[in-house]
């Protein structure tokens, strides 16, 4: 599927507003847009930790093959 993103999603731009608006799509996640980006929560059970979403970020990162800021 990627490949095929890719193509259509070309500028940095277009592919910031394809994220938030599957981003809105998922009203279960904990997440906030605004001016100056996109943050998502990761779901938790119980008390969440400090560092469970830089922890979630990292973790994510590595599996997508993908740098984050």
């Amino acid at each position: 599927m990627w490949p095929k993103l890719r193509q259509v999603l070309a500028d940095p731009e277009t592919a910031y507003q394809f994220l938030c608006a599957l981003v809105r799509r998922f009203d279960t996640l904990h997440c906030e847009i605004t001016d100056s980006g996109i943050t998502i929560r990761k779901p938790t059970t119980g008390n969440p930790q400090p560092n469970s979403l830089l922890e979630a970020q990292n973790a994510d990162e590595q599996a997508l093959g993908v740098e984050c800021e």
